[in-house]
Order: C-alpha cells, then sequence, then structure tokens
C-alpha cells in the first residue's frame, strides 16, 4: 500500500504528460485511467507559479526528453585550441597537471601536446558560438567541428577570463542557433540538461535538476553567479550548454567539485546565461568588456551589522571607500550598509559587486544604505574599473 501511494501521483503525472495534447477520447488518454488506486491518498497539490504548458509539448512518457535533445543537438560543437606550447589555462586551478578541489573542464589532447579540447553552442544565425575562456586562452589556432561533422576555423572576437566567457566566429550556412532562455527565472529542482563533447568521446547528453542559482565563493573567476547542477559534466563539457526542457541555453557549463580524481561527482557550475549574453554583447560589440566601478571594499553583513538591522544578514558592508571614487563622492561611509541598488535588495557584498561590474560605467545608480540604524538613499555615478 505505501508503494502504491508513493507511486500514484508521479505515475499520473507522466502520463499525462504522454496525453498533452490529445482529446481525452484517444484511447488511454481517459484522464481517468490514470486516477489514484483505491485507498491511495491524494497528493496534497503544491502551490507554484504559472508557467506556460510548452515542455509537456517536447517532454513526454514515451521518447523522454529527445525532442528538446534534437531540438539542441545542431547548435552544439566541438571545439580544439592549439597551442606553441601548452595550453593557457589562465584560471585559478586549472592546470592540467595540478587539480584541485575546484576544476575547470577543458581537458589536454593525449595525443598531442598543446591542444585543448573542450566544447560550445551556436547563438546566432551568423555564426557566432558561446564557449568558456579557459578553453581558448592563449591559443594559435581554433577549430570548431559542428553536429553534422563539419570541421571549420573559429576567429576568437573576444574573451573575458573574470566570467570564464569566451565568443568565437565561424563562417558557415545553415547554422542552427539554440536561444538563450532567460537565467534569472531558473528555479532549484527544475530539470536541466548539459550537451557537449565529455572526453572526446561524441556528443554526449546528461539528465539531472537545478541543485542551487547564484552560486558564488567558489574561487573559480571574479564574478561568480553560477548554477549548480548535478547533470554529469565532465572534462570536455567545458563551453557546452546547459539547455532547460524548452530547449533555451540557461548556462554555459564550466567546472565541477572534485575530490581529485577529476571525474563529475554531481556537483557541476554552469556560467548563467543572463551574464554569458551580456559579456557576450560587450565581446561582439567593443573586443573586451567594460564594467562599473563604485570604490569601495565590501563584506557580508555580520553579527554587528545584523542587530542595526533587526537581525538581517542581508546588505553588503562597506569596509573602505577609495578617497576620490564614485562612492566617496556619494558620501558613503565605511560601516555603511547598502541595502538596495536601483529599487532591488543586494543580498550580500557578492552580489553588489556582481550587480555594479555589470552596469556601464557613467550610470547613475540610487543606493539605499543603513547608517546608524537609520535607513537613508544616496545616487552615485559609477567610473570605470581598472581590470588587473
Amino acid at each position: 500500500m505505501r508503494l502504491s501511494r508513493t507511486l500514484a501521483p508521479l505515475l499520473a503525472l507522466l502520463a499525462l504528460a504522454a496525453c498533452h495534447g490529445r482529446a481525452p477520447s484517444e484511447g488511454e488518454c481517459n484522464p481517468q485511467a490514470f486516477a489514484p488506486p483505491p485507498g491511495a491518498s491524494a497528493t496534497p497539490p503544491v502551490p507554484e507559479p504559472s508557467t506556460a504548458s510548452a515542455p509537456l509539448a517536447l517532454v513526454n512518457f514515451a521518447d523522454g526528453f529527445a525532442a528538446v535533445v534534437a531540438r539542441v543537438r545542431p547548435s552544439v560543437v566541438s571545439i580544439s585550441a592549439a597551442h606553441t606550447g601548452p595550453p593557457v589555462w589562465g584560471l585559478p586551478g586549472a592546470t592540467s597537471d595540478e587539480p584541485s578541489t575546484t576544476e575547470l573542464l577543458a581537458s589536454p589532447d593525449p595525443a598531442r601536446r598543446g591542444v585543448a579540447r573542450g566544447s560550445g553552442v551556436i547563438v546566432s544565425n551568423d555564426g557566432y558560438v558561446l564557449t568558456n575562456h579557459h578553453v581558448i586562452a592563449g591559443a594559435d589556432r581554433i577549430r570548431v567541428v559542428l553536429a553534422d561533422r563539419r570541421d571549420l576555423p573559429a576567429r576568437l572576437v573576444g574573451s573575458d577570463p573574470h566570467t570564464d566567457v569566451a565568443v568565437l566566429k565561424i563562417e558557415a550556412e545553415r547554422l542552427a542557433p539554440a536561444p538563450l532562455g532567460d537565467s534569472a527565472k531558473v528555479r532549484v529542482g527544475q530539470f536541466a540538461m548539459a550537451m557537449g563533447n565529455p572526453f572526446g568521446v561524441g556528443q554526449t547528453v546528461t539528465l539531472g535538476i537545478i541543485g542551487a542559482v547564484s552560486r558564488g565563493r567558489m574561487g573559480i573567476v571574479d564574478y561568480e553567479d553560477f548554477l549548480q547542477t548535478d547533470a554529469a559534466i565532465n572534462p570536455g563539457n567545458s563551453g557546452g550548454p546547459l539547455v532547460d526542457v524548452e530547449g533555451r541555453i540557461i548556462g554555459i557549463n564550466t567546472a565541477i567539485l572534485t575530490t581529485g580524481g577529476g571525474g563529475n561527482e554531481g556537483v557541476g557550475f554552469a556560467v548563467p546565461s543572463d551574464l554569458a549574453r551580456s559579456v557576450m554583447d560587450q565581446l561582439v560589440r567593443e573586443g573586451h568588456v567594460v564594467r562599473g566601478w563604485l570604490g569601495v571594499a565590501v563584506d557580508d553583513v555580520g553579527a554587528e551589522g545584523a542587530d542595526a538591522r533587526g537581525g538581517s544578514l542581508e546588505g553588503a558592508l562597506i569596509g573602505d571607500v577609495t578617497p576620490g571614487g564614485p562612492a566617496a563622492a556619494a558620501g558613503l561611509q565605511r560601516g555603511d550598509i547598502l541595502v538596495a541598488l536601483n529599487g532591488e535588495p543586494i543580498a550580500d557584498g557578492r552580489a553588489l559587486r556582481l550587480r555594479i561590474a555589470q552596469l556601464p560605467p557613467g550610470s547613475t545608480v540610487r543606493i539605499d544604505l543603513i547608517r546608524g540604524g537609520q535607513r537613508r538613499q544616496l545616487s552615485a555615478k559609477l567610473g570605470t574599473l581598472r581590470e588587473r
């Protein structure tokens, strides 16, 4: 009886997914046929935000996620980046002979020293390809192999080591770009598929869920806002897409957490599509990324700051203000707790730093802060961040 009560709601959901778009009169697609057996307790409904029914049109009991994969597969590419010397990985913990707890995923070609292999995804009809910076860092020649086996030279449009995003350009006809989704709408627990060329075995798809959003403080790159997933990600998957059940790119696979063996252990990280899109737009337009600068050193709100906020740990605590910088000109002071930027709450110091960096220099931002237990509002005009 316990097994029946546990499986009945799941079987009903899968069966209804299989019947999506078919009339109730079509044989097995009578909803009553999937009612729980007598005596099984109904599962209380869980309130959910309103969502479109489109995913059920692609996912069904008979074919699983095959329609989603068929939609995205032509967009996924394999990348080889040749170097005159060993690959220049250029990110913490990313050298081929020095594994760390958090490992990036491009892999050196065992048959040819100086070649790194990774993945990418076509995002426009005119041949722009998103991938990771560490896949192509320091490369002299880059080639892209499409799903239909066309082998093409690629030009590096631009690369940003601070987010591990790079953009390539290929010249070809009949390209099939994948759409970029809205990663801000991604929710913990939703399905996600990682696609790419792990270990050079060929295009591969793995299925999991989103385990966390806005994951940071991993020490991988300077600006971290990762999606975390348990979809299997392995060396060679770097730069490949993480997609949702509608075939939209929600992230670019970047790194895994490992105990040192170098393989997948169920904790993978992807650059969210919103951040990747923002970086890509600047790389295509300018060839490099320009970031806003406020001129403060920030930390998370500790116990003392929480007391000033009625026990809340949300916000960014200013530890120092750069003399002559935008923050100083606006009147910000050491010890201020920044709680909102342009009306949007600030979760912590990392979130403030990321959001400021995504704004263009010259922008005027509205800052809500707490000083001496009193809430205040100031405006600051951002300067230009000088990257190290």
